[in-house]
């Protein structure tokens, strides 16, 4: 198991898994019960955290030429909603607030809420 995550509610744990040399994302059940394999086979990415309500599992990914981060649903593996691009780790505050590392940019960065998800964001 590496770098475990709960959900919010705290019935559930998502981490990385390492298949066949590529790096997977899974949810396990905390009370038992088979694990779900977020990632396609055959893809890689990894698990960054949960979004505050637990609706979903945040992951970076390469998507062609970029690297971007992406929501999944944590109970099909579905590929949700595009947050940003041009994203390389990203976290979350206690608070929910998201922060990122942007791809051959120094420093971290909040991205602005209703922006560009290409390039609209705040450098701290």
């Amino acid at each position: 198991m590496n770098r475990p995550r709960w959900n919010p509610d705290g019935t559930r744990v998502a981490h990385n898994v390492l298949v066949a040399g590529r790096t997977r994302v899974q949810v396990v059940p905390v009370r038992g019960g088979p694990a779900v394999v977020l990632t396609p086979a055959g893809e890689s990415e990894t698990l960054t955290g949960w979004v505050p309500d637990g609706s979903a599992v945040e992951v970076v990914r390469r998507e062609g030429d970029a690297w971007v981060l992406r929501r999944r649903d944590p109970a099909t593996g579905v590929a949700g909603e595009l947050v940003a691009t041009g994203v390389t780790a990203a976290a979350r505050a206690p608070a929910g607030e998201l922060f990122v590392v942007r791809t051959g940019v120094a420093g971290i960065w909040r991205p602005d809420a209703g922006g560009d998800k290409d390039r609209k964001s705040t450098r701290l």
